[in-house]
């Protein structure tokens, strides 16, 4: 069951061989017989727009055809009551001689679809800029009442050859206007998954989706492994589908290619990882700085505090994957180089006499727990604070103000920059 969205005009129209592609031509004056009658389409309900004078008014004949014997509504009322199946309903709209008056014709629009419709668009008899504003509804509909558009469709008359006039699907178009919010989405956030969910859309077993959806959800749940390695297989995939998508949706290309050169600085294969730590200290100070540039400052700021803990274990020959006999001996240094183990039994770090030598140790120090000093301005830093600030959304006696916490952060990353600097972090090869 589907549903048709077609407007009427008052224009003569003359009886033309319409092809949907791959099917055989049908001849009839008016396209919403050839939408009734084109059995894929499965047309139960067609709701049709029309203003008064294509209600009424007799379209006037001249060029030596023959004159009509009853108004465009009447002829198509007369045409569809053979199409017992489809349930035809006519709503009067404006001429659309104002801004709002066609205001009023897509509140109208909006009120003949229901949530989860799935609908056919006809821009075949539109007049002035109605089929603009149809392609617009379309858009705007399928976003706020999810429906489906199965296609926009127009009867092109002036395109005939050899007397057929093809019948185009301009679907794609509304799809254009989905790809500039995704496009918009992306730049802004740098979330694909609109985009994904699109490719999904259109190939169920894309690859190409499946990996971008990855590296999305990577960043948004802070898993700079998993997104390593999703990034490393993007070019490649990227490679193997994008002429076939851009085929179908020609804009697509260029986007494909700002997502493989925004994605792809963060590459790295499983075993690069392993093999290179430097290079993993690089790609995940990328990341950072790619949360603050996005403005995701919760993200950047627990990553940015998992990044020094990294450093430390590269540096000091610790496993980071190893949480209890890793991270947390290596968390302990800057408090003193204590901690309990999850036995409750308290240990002393075994990284304790490599921190204490460590000549970065003060720089460190500061960054987590400090400020700079008088000279450099006394900016509070003590990112250790302003991640427990953050991860417990504000719930202490003395919150970090909002106006404060971009300043802080900003403030943070210059240091740890710094700090990747002078460890030779920048200048790891990949």
């Amino acid at each position: 069951m589907s549903k048709l969205i077609t407007f009427l005009g008052t224009g003569y129209y003359e009886r033309t061989k319409y092809r949907f592609e791959g099917f055989e031509p049908f001849e009839t004056e008016l396209f919403q017989e050839a939408m009734a009658q084109h059995r894929p389409a499965g047309v139960t309900e067609m709701y049709v727009f029309l203003t008064e004078d294509a209600r009424n008014k007799i379209p006037s004949a001249s060029n030596g055809r023959a004159p009509k014997e009853r108004s465009n509504w009447a002829e198509l009322s007369l045409v569809m009551s053979k199409y017992t199946a489809v349930a035809v309903h006519d709503i009067s709209i404006p001429d659309g001689k104002s801004v709002g008056e066609m205001w009023e014709i897509f509140e109208k629009v909006g009120r003949a679809l229901f949530e989860g419709d799935s609908v056919y668009f006809d821009i075949t008899h539109g007049f002035r800029s109605l089929p603009m504003m149809f392609l617009l509804a379309a858009s705007y509909f399928q976003a706020t009442k999810n429906i489906k558009i199965l296609g926009l469709f127009y009867g092109a008359f002036d395109a005939k050859t050899d007397g057929i006039a093809p019948v185009f699907d301009l679907t794609a178009f509304v799809e254009l206007l989905a790809l500039t919010a995704a496009t918009t989405q992306f730049l802004e956030t740098g979330s694909v998954k609109t985009l994904s969910d699109m490719l999904k859309a259109e190939s169920p077993d894309s690859v190409l989706a499946a990996n971008i959806r990855g590296i999305s959800d990577s960043l948004d749940l802070l898993r700079p492994q998993e997104l390593m390695i999703n990034a490393s297989e993007l070019p490649r995939n990227i490679e193997v589908e994008q002429q076939a998508i851009t085929n179908r949706l020609p804009p697509v290309g260029p986007l494909l290619d700002q997502i493989g050169k925004e994605y792809g600085k963060f590459g790295m294969t499983e075993q690069d990882i392993r093999d290179n730590p430097m290079g993993f200290l690089k790609r995940q100070h990328d990341m950072i700085l790619w949360y603050r540039q996005k403005q995701h400052f919760v993200h950047c700021v627990a990553t940015a505090k998992e990044w020094i803990i990294t450093f430390l274990c590269v540096r000091y020959g610790a496993d980071s994957l190893d949480f209890e006999r890793g991270r947390k001996p290596i968390e302990a240094l800057p408090g003193g180089g204590n901690y309990h183990d999850n036995k409750g039994t308290v240990h002393t770090s075994p990284y304790l006499g490599q921190w204490q030598a460590d000549e970065l140790k003060d720089t460190i120090n500061r960054i987590l727990s400090g400020s700079k000093n008088k000279k450099e301005g006394g900016a509070i830093l003590d990112l250790s604070r302003l991640r427990n600030d953050l991860m417990h959304v504000g719930f202490s006696k003395n919150p970090e103000s909002v106006e404060n916490i971009v300043d802080r952060v900003d403030t943070i990353l210059l240091e740890i920059t710094a700090l990747a600097r002078d460890a030779g972090i920048l200048e790891a090869k990949l």
